[in-house]
């Protein structure tokens, strides 16, 4: 005897299956069926012979239909919508049944049948045979059994082998189908390449884990205006070390391995021991982390700049345990505003003073440019100057190149510098043609003055008469002599002193009063009135024992002697009248 369900061999009488559980019923029928004789079946498909009890032809791998040895037939429907019947042994059905008397049995031993049945139309009914073991029953009556019925359409059976049967019911014989299916290439490729997708996942995850997108952090901005640009790079630290620091895994194996020195890192290597993540991150950025635009001055709208990294990713990995990741990054200058022109020279002027050869210039500014944007300005040169000579005004930025500096407060300037001619430098008076009559005049009333002012310090002379005579012009002969020029007023005086008991006697004597430095602007002559002297010269003279002092010359020829032939080596001399 078999077991209707895994068909192996058991013993005569047996109830149960040992080796699946079944529950054996109806063995008169089966064993009849069994001892009916046995026809050869033959594969429908390659139409060899197959051995009793064989599901499947062992030629061509096709399911087999008929009986097998056990006598009972398998029939297994394909999903068309057709019943769907698993017979697996002859015992009753269970069946649910439902009416207005409702009893409830539960029967756990291997006597009660039970039963379950679903109608649903009409026609055929629905079976679900689960087991040939113990059964159980669930009956809310004693009386008729309870079909609901949805439609007037085909039932539907659940085969506990998972399979189904066509005809099943009626006695017709099914095809059987397995449930396994070969897989197809296609399937085995989609099903490696979806493994392979969770692989990779699973590898971007952890790579990612400890991944730092430099490029997240950096932004460009500008500055100026249109032609005049300036590029300024953010780099948004306390993000980024933010992000950082929940990245970070410092390898202090290695650490301990680098010696002081070695690659430039012993003394990063030993701050690493003592940093908080935060820290590390901080050295991470400084030590590790750096780059620069490829231009970042006088930019134009539309202008293409490159920012480009300069990074130490292999020392990122290795000590800090994050992989940098980044990448050149282009931007495109825009946004500048178009400049307004100025004239950074509008109100600054030069004067110009001292004399000719020997000028210093100033530089007078009359704008709000350094209020208001920092300019100032400066001379290639301020001294010794000459009539005609060029001096350069430049005008700077306290804070760098004044391009950018102006460009910054939207402003452009065709020239940051401008040339003055030297003029109105004063010039020394080379002849005594060349001082006017007016300025004449007043170097000899102030030389009589001064002959005045030495006579009456000697109450006992009298002053009889001062007489010009004419003037000695000198003019240095080197640039560098001072004085340049001087101009000496040729006077005789006359006076008279006590002589005897109640006599007098008169003398005659000459003087020069000496002015210095004439300057000449324009039609103007400059000098220091108040500089101007008397030819100093101790002259004594004699009545009956007594001595008068004065200063000046017995004779002419004395006081040009002096004047003009002792300084001859130096000056160039011009005589005027003297005689």
């Amino acid at each position: 005897m078999k077991c209707p369900k895994c068909g192996r061999e058991l013993s005569d009488g047996a109830k149960f299956c040992m080796y699946c559980g079944t529950k054996i019923e109806l063995q008169n029928l089966s064993e009849k069926k069994n001892d009916q004789p046995k026809e050869d079946r033959k594969c429908p498909k390659c139409g060899r012979t197959a051995s009793p009890g064989d599901r499947f032809c062992q030629w061509c791998g096709s399911p087999l239909t008929g009986a097998d040895d056990t006598g009972e037939h398998y029939s297994y429907a394909q999903s068309d919508g057709s019943q769907e019947t698993n017979a697996q042994s002859v015992e009753p059905q269970q069946t649910d049944a439902q009416s207005v008397e409702p009893q409830q049995t539960d029967a756990q031993s291997a006597e009660p049948q039970q039963t379950k049945t679903n109608t649903q139309n009409a026609g055929p009914q629905q079976t679900n045979a689960q087991s040939a073991g113990p059964q159980q029953t669930n009956a809310q009556s004693a009386g008729p059994q309870e079909t609901n019925t949805q439609n007037a359409g085909p039932q539907q059976g659940s085969a506990s082998y998972g399979n189904r049967a066509e005809g099943a019911g009626n006695g017709k014989p099914g095809v059987f189908e397995p449930f396994k299916k070969k897989l197809s290439v296609k399937m085995i490729g989609g099903i490696c390449a979806a493994a392979a997708a969770v692989i990779v996942l699973i590898v971007v995850m952890v790579i990612n884990a400890h991944t730092i997108n430099l490029n997240k952090y950096l932004t460009v901005t500008y500055s100026g205006g249109n032609t005049k640009g300036s590029a300024q790079v953010e780099f948004d630290d306390s993000a980024f070390e933010k992000d950082c620091a929940k990245k970070i895994k410092i390898n202090r194996k290695k650490l301990r391995s680098i010696g002081y020195g070695s690659y430039d890192l012993g003394d990063l290597a030993a701050g690493l021991f003592s940093y908080s993540k935060s820290g590390a991150a901080e050295a991470l950025r400084s030590y590790c982390i750096d780059g620069e635009l490829s231009e970042s001055e006088g930019l134009s709208n539309g202008d293409k700049i490159t920012y480009e990294w300069d990074t130490k990713d292999g020392i990122a990995e290795e000590l800090f345990g994050v992989r940098l990741k980044h990448s050149d990054k282009t931007f495109t200058v825009k946004d500048l505003p178009e400049l307004q022109k100025i004239d950074l020279f509008d109100g600054v002027t030069v004067g110009f003073s001292g004399t000719n050869g020997q000028g210093s210039a100033e530089i007078e500014v009359n704008n709000a440019y350094q209020n208001d944007f920092g300019i100032y300005y400066e001379l290639d040169k301020s001294d010794e100057l000459s009539i005609g000579d060029t001096v350069t005004v430049t005008a700077y930025s306290d804070s760098g190149d004044i391009d950018d500096a102006l460009a910054r407060q939207g402003y452009i300037s065709d020239t940051t510098t401008k040339e003055f001619t030297v003029s109105e430098l004063s010039t020394y008076v080379t002849s005594a043609a060349d001082v006017p009559a007016e300025t004449l005049d007043t170097m000899k009333k102030q030389t009589e003055d001064l002959i005045t002012s030495d006579i009456a310090g000697d109450n006992e002379i009298q002053t009889l008469g001062k007489t010009y005579l004419g003037s000695y012009f000198l003019t240095a002969k080197s640039g560098d002599k001072d004085p340049q020029n001087m101009i000496a007023l040729v006077y005789s005086v006359s006076v008279r002193v006590p002589a005897g008991d109640s006599g007098t006697q008169d003398f005659t004597y000459y003087t020069c009063g000496v002015f210095r430095n004439l300057l000449k602007s324009g039609d103007t002559i400059d000098f220091d009135l108040s500089d101007g002297e008397l030819q100093y010269n101790d002259y004594h003279f004699e009545t009956d024992g007594h001595w008068f002092d004065v200063d000046g010359y017995q004779t002419l020829d004395l006081l040009k002697n002096e004047v003009v032939n002792q300084n001859a080596s130096e000056y160039n001399a011009e005589e005027n009248g003297n005689s």
